[in-house]
């Protein structure tokens, strides 16, 4: 469930710093792809993993507003 859940989040991630259209998603497969790699590089997925987030805007009013809201759930 949480390798399902983080690629998910990956999907995400990745398909919304690309374009401002939320059409663009990465194909399943290449996220597996991206897990298979890590496990070949000796990455145990299956243990829990640490991601960092990337947030983008051309608008830095926007960012700021989401930060404070991060900071107050502290996620």
């Amino acid at each position: 469930m949480i390798k399902n859940l983080l690629i998910i989040l990956l999907l995400t991630l990745m398909t919304s710093c690309e374009s401002k259209s939320q059409n663009n998603m990465i194909p399943k497969e290449e996220i597996v792809g991206f897990f298979d790699r890590m496990k070949s590089n000796g990455v145990d997925t299956n243990t829990k993993m640490l991601y960092g987030y990337f947030f983008t805007n051309d608008e830095p009013k926007k960012l700021e507003i989401v930060a404070e809201e991060l900071k107050k759930t502290r996620i």
